[in-house]
């Protein structure tokens, strides 16, 4: 995933956790994470159960 530094306070979308200013966060349409395993836990629960893949610059759920 490309970082993505913080310029105000945001929260987690998956864990509420408090990433500050400056601080390097996950960005996806579905909002800022902490870091990657975040990111896979959300989008595994809202993939309802199918596979999640992750690239450097790109995230994949799988379709049936």
């Amino acid at each position: 995933m490309i970082p993505h530094y913080t310029t105000k306070h945001q929260y987690c979308e998956w864990c509420d956790g408090l990433i500050l200013i400056g601080d390097e966060a996950v960005l996806t349409t579905d909002g800022y994470f902490c870091n990657d395993e975040c990111l896979k836990d959300h989008l595994y629960e809202m993939s309802w159960k199918q596979g999640v893949y992750l690239t450097r610059d790109k995230i994949y759920r799988s379709v049936d």
